[in-house]
């Protein structure tokens, strides 16, 4: 997952911010949020559901 951000140019700054989005990817959950990281990750990885 961190891989296909960065070769969109994406940087997530927070490795329990990939944790977290695997997680809820896996068990197909939304993630209710207030950090810019899963909004930039949604864009390019379009299995993560934001509430």
């Amino acid at each position: 997952m961190n891989i296909k951000c960065r070769e969109n140019g994406i940087t997530i700054r927070s490795t329990i911010d990939l944790i977290i989005a695997e997680i809820a990817i896996e068990n197909n959950l939304y993630i209710l949020h207030n950090d810019s990281d899963f909004t930039y990750m949604a864009k390019v990885i379009n299995e993560i559901k934001i509430y």
